[in-house]
């Protein structure tokens, strides 16, 4: 059934427009407004649409007919016929520019009125349906973001009709497009659309190159054909312009990603939705041994040894699925049955479809990692000399205890053993029989403990036994008096029998304290006590141990009267660089005390019995005062090129005047920051938090920094990477049997390396003959300080030797 057609008569002549309607009506249109004004017309447009409008130019208001079709015909593009007395030019002449549907002069037949009609509507849906079809290319080219062009053959000029969605603006027309292009890819432009030219319906597809200003390039493809107007001789060129550097860009990441894929050392396999290997990279192949034909199609689950389920639905693969990753350490089996451990990435690749789902899985081998973590915990946790426990460990493990025994209301027994007169060995059979010494007892110690006991060695000749799960103080008791038996025995050291002793002091938790730090203190007085008990003996802490307090006040007292006195002093010992073409002189300041009886003592002989108190603070500033003092005199007498290393305490770096001490140093003697060095112990670093900010201003100062006899005490690896540390100084403990004890040896290199990885510096100390030099320094080690280098010696005597030429040369 044919629509009916609704129509709106603007006419302002009453008559008229009623004698309209009863025609159109009679021919079967629908009138559904009659209306005389630009006003009327509005008001009844907003509530009915019409399919067509019949319109007098001359109506009621300030504006005609013409100018309301204009307006329709922008706003709504509804039909509009023009029905009206006026044929001048002039009327239709601006009538035309409305893009009437029709034009009739009143007064006209039905029948020329009825075709007009059938005409226009005609007209106008032929209209929409072109519009419609232009939107729709219109929007599928913006889509596909391609932009037009035409030839015009009159002007011999390319259009550049709509221009591509590009980030490139020199696009915007062909002129600027033209003018951008390199001299070659206008040739190649022009010839291709010269082919074009000369014939009908003929194809053109070409890809051009546009370099730009921040060294980018953009693709841009041009697609084309020629064809003739119908009813015509006109050849005419048209085409898309289609901006392709995104596709270039995609291609070349894929490429570089095939090449990663290929060249990386992490072994890489891709996983089907089954988790079946689609595909491996070489180093995959490495790493297990297996060509791709072996294992393409295999699940991975194959090489694993002991991860929990890989195939299953549990774990791993819901932690994947839910947030597309999951990392972990697994060991697996090469082809050869060889076990590699291995870090394991795995990332599921996104997908719009659950079924096209895939898996990369990124395999790094940290076999060799694994030894070097085992290595350095060994070293963080180990006594290096005894291959004890350290401090750290004891720590740990005394925690432990503690909370065992109050669940269990125990006792724990700490046993402080320090040997007796081992300085004397070291002096008169030197520290390499020293350290024999201490590894044949801490055997001895080892046999005698249960195994549910630990025993430590703290350092030098100070040995802890953890003892838990004991029920009285009798244990510890019996246990003293068996250390004592097993360490009396006589003990062969290079052909010499010496009979060995030892003092022990004894703290019961939770009876004497209920803090482990303060157990070891108490254990560590009550050794003292046993010395003064005259040695080779045990005894336990009591509040009455004023001995061994008196002894500390009246040798405080003495090194203070040493310090008025200026009986105190600073010899200086070499520390040499394995480059020979490095001038700089390295002095460590190792304090003397020129006692007025017994002669030039160590610092053993005040730093112990300083650091009980305040008087650590005094020594500390007259060390840091007097070493400033004499790189002013090295400078004077032309050696500028001189640092001085400082054994600093761990009271005086916690103390605020630290670095106004040393500010004070640089000033008054006009010396600069790197001139000085401070040396630190491994204790330090369990305070990190309130060094930390001294340590950083020091770095900001230009003083350098570095960590002395690393590896013995507490494990500081963590601590090294956020630390400003710039030299770590192997202990002579790990020099000792260098390069006889393959256990040393391999300590040695492994702090060597690590130091190297971290950008520091490492220093040996305690090197006392040739064959530790030389094998130090096949291992990479940057500086050497021992006896073989040198002894420590007076200020006057390392002066005369650095100006002495000829002392010079035979100290080297």
């Amino acid at each position: 059934m044919t629509p009916v057609v609704k129509t709106i008569i603007v006419e302002d002549e009453k008559i008229v427009a009623l004698d309209l309607k009863r025609r159109l009506l009679k021919m079967g249109y629908l009138v559904i407004a009659i209306v005389s004004s630009e006003e009327q017309y509005n008001k009844i447009s907003n509530k009915q649409s019409a399919d067509i409008i019949l319109m007098d130019i001359n109506i009621k208001g300030t504006t005609d007919g013409i100018s309301l079709a204009e307006k329709i015909n922008q706003s709504c593009g509804t039909p509009v016929i023009y029905l009206t007395a006026y044929s001048e030019e002039s009327t239709l002449s601006r009538a035309k520019k409305t893009k009437p549907y029709g034009y009739l002069l009143k007064p006209c037949s039905d029948r020329d009125l009825d075709v007009t009609l059938q005409v226009a509507m005609e007209r106008f849906s032929a209209d929409q349906a072109l519009k419609e079809k232009e939107v729709h290319l219109s929007l599928a080219l913006e889509a596909a973001g391609f932009g037009t062009w035409e030839f015009d053959r009159n002007r011999q000029k390319m259009l550049v009709i709509k221009q591509p969605e590009t980030k490139n603006e020199q696009v915007i027309s062909w002129d600027s497009f033209w003018n951008v292009l390199p001299e070659s890819e206008k040739n190649k432009l022009s010839s291709a659309i010269a082919q074009l030219k000369p014939f009908s319906n003929k194809q053109l597809e070409l890809e051009v190159e546009i370099p730009i200003k921040n060294n980018r390039k953009h693709w841009i493809k041009l697609y084309g054909r020629s064809y003739i107007e119908q009813k015509q001789t006109n050849l005419k060129l048209v085409g898309t312009i289609k901006d392709v550097t995104e596709n270039h860009e995609i291609e070349e990441t894929l490429k570089q990603a095939a090449t990663v894929f290929h060249s990386t050392d992490e072994g890489i396999a891709i996983l089907d939705k089954n988790r079946s290997i689609l595909n491996i990279n070489t180093a995959f192949y490495k790493i297990f041994g297996y060509q791709p034909e072996e294992v393409i199609g295999s699940k991975l689950d194959f090489l694993a040894i002991n991860w929990i389920k890989w195939s299953s639905e549990q774990s791993v693969w819901k932690v994947v699925r839910k947030s597309n990753n999951w990392r972990g350490e697994i060991k697996a089996l090469t082809k050869n049955n060889e076990i590699v451990n291995l870090q394991i990435n795995i990332s599921s690749i996104p997908s719009t479809q659950d079924l096209n789902v895939k898996y990369v899985v990124v395999l790094s081998d940290i076999s060799s990692l694994k030894a070097a973590q085992k290595k350095l915990a060994h070293i963080a946790y180990y006594d290096g000399l005894t291959d004890l426990p350290n401090r750290a460990l004891l720590l740990d493990r005394f925690k432990l205890a503690i909370n065992r025994a109050q669940r269990n209301e125990k006792l724990i027994a700490i046993l402080f053993i320090d040997l007796d007169d081992f300085k004397r060995i070291n002096d008169t059979m030197g520290h390499q029989v020293g350290d024999l010494m201490l590894k044949k007892i801490a055997k001895r110690f080892e046999s005698r403990i249960r195994k549910t006991d630990m025993i430590s060695r703290l350092g030098g000749d100070e040995f802890v036994v953890l003892m838990e799960d004991i029920e009285s103080i009798h244990y510890a008791e019996a246990l003293a008096d068996a250390l004592l038996s097993i360490l009396s025995k006589p003990l062969m050291l290079k052909s010499t029998e010496i009979i060995p002793s030892g003092s022990i002091g004894i703290s019961i938790y939770p009876n004497d304290a209920q803090d482990q730090d303060a157990l070891i203190q108490m254990a560590d007085t009550a050794m003292y006590s046993a010395k003064d008990n005259g040695k080779n003996c045990y005894a336990f802490y009591t509040q009455e141990m004023t001995r061994r307090t008196l002894k500390y006040l009246v040798k405080e007292q003495e090194i203070l009267r040493a310090i008025n006195n200026n009986e105190l002093e600073l010899y200086y010992q070499p520390i040499i660089n394995a480059s020979a073409k490095e001038t700089q002189v390295i002095l460590e300041a190792l304090l003397r005390w020129n006692h007025p009886k017994l002669g030039i003592l160590s610092a053993d002989e005040i730093i112990p019995y300083a650091e009980m108190g305040l008087l650590i603070l005094n020594i500390g500033q007259w060390i840091i005062e007097e070493a400033g003092r004499h790189v002013r005199v090295f400078y004077d007498a032309g050696i500028s090129n001189v640092q001085i290393a400082v054994n600093v305490s761990i009271k005086q770096f916690i103390n605020q005047d630290l670095v106004a001490f040393i500010n004070l140093a640089l000033s008054k003697n006009k010396i600069p920051p790197k001139s000085l060095k401070i040396e630190i112990t491994e204790s330090f670093l369990q305070n990190e938090e309130s060094v930390l900010t001294t340590l950083k201003t020091l770095d900001d100062l230009g003083i350098e920094i570095a960590l002395d006899d690393f590896g013995t005490g507490y494990s500081c690896l963590s601590s090294l990477k956020n630390l400003p540390i710039k030299y770590l100084k192997i202990d002579r403990s790990f020099v000792n049997d260098i390069p006889n004890n393959k256990d040393d040896c391999a300590i040695a290199s492994t702090i060597i390396a690590m130091g190297h990885q971290l950008n520091k510096k490492v220093i040996a100390e305690g090197v006392e003959n040739k064959s530790q030099l030389s094998y130090l320094k096949s291992l990479g080690c940057d500086y050497f300080q021992g006896y073989y280098i040198s002894k420590p010696k007076p200020l006057k005597t390392i002066l005369r030797e650095l100006t002495n030429p000829k002392a010079e040369q035979k100290n080297a």
